[in-house]
């Protein structure tokens, strides 16, 4: 494993939250963040990484294909935002929306990103993977921005 794998691995360590729109550097192979992906994406298939996503980030995910009639892409994150062994999608639970309430209030964030950070909480993650750098200022979780990954 080379020192990159290594930092990443440890930087981005167990429960990590991965919110939608890794999904979609991850599969529609975004160029500036294709490398660092398969990379993301090779320590979760290898179980280095319990990666958890809220059920939300399928909606998010789905809105571009349908919209552009891309029907094949949204198959695609449909297959691929299903729980696994190496990824979790956890339900947008009534007490994640209270939190997402309480998150977005004392924070100032969408409605969206309240709910995938108050999934992380719920799920007890320790890590929140996104590169929304507005959402490093929540505290109850390490919030990692993907350009903090990189060589």
């Amino acid at each position: 494993m080379s020192e990159t794998h290594g930092a990443t691995s440890r930087a981005v360590r167990t429960e990590s939250v991965l919110r939608h729109e890794l999904f979609i550097y991850a599969l529609e192979g975004l160029a500036e963040y294709r490398d660092l992906m398969i990379e993301i994406g090779s320590h979760v298939d290898a179980g280095d990484i319990q990666a958890v996503t809220s059920e939300l980030t399928l909606a998010e995910c789905l809105a571009k294909p349908f919209a552009d009639g891309r029907a094949a892409w949204a198959e695609v994150y449909e297959q691929a935002l299903q729980d696994s062994p190496s990824l979790r999608v956890a339900p947008v639970t009534r007490e994640v929306l209270i939190a997402a309430a309480g998150l977005r209030g004392a924070h100032r964030i969408g409605l969206a990103d309240a709910i995938h950070l108050a999934t992380a909480i719920a799920e007890e993650c320790t890590v929140f993977l996104t590169n929304d750098s507005r959402l490093a200022a929540v505290s109850q979780l390490q919030v990692i921005l993907l350009p903090q990954l990189q060589p």
